[in-house]
């Protein structure tokens, strides 16, 4: 019987939601990650790891699913969400790009008022 109760142990997923911490600056990859929880159901956890990534303390969050495969007699870890932060592009280089092309509307501007003598 103890046995029977074993194996439906291990035959139950659990789901570990590992947490990656925001890197110094923006260009830099996250390097620190740590296992947050472990959880039983898959709804609570991905609840959880929502929550956590809405919170804005970390910059990657992901949900991994840990399952027994008895038919080839190990440990299966499969990634079942990821949330991740994109990092925004520098507000000078959007503003540099504008400027370009106001320039360069001007310069044209200003070549066909030249050409066409109007």
């Amino acid at each position: 019987m103890a046995g029977f109760e074993m194996q439906a142990f291990e035959n139950t997923p659990e789901y570990s939601i590992y947490v990656f911490e925001r890197p110094q600056a923006a260009h830099e990859p996250a390097k620190k990650w740590h296992r947050h929880s472990i959880l039983k159901d898959r709804h609570h956890a991905l609840l959880e790891a929502e929550t956590l990534f809405q919170s804005g303390q970390y910059h990657k969050i992901e949900v991994k699913e840990k399952s027994f495969d008895a038919a080839k007699a190990h440990n299966r870890d499969t990634s079942i969400k990821i949330w991740q932060h994109t990092p925004h592009k520098n507000a000078g280089t959007i503003m540099a790009g504008c400027f370009a092309v106001f320039c360069g509307i001007i310069a044209f501007g200003a070549t066909y008022i030249m050409t066409t003598g109007g």
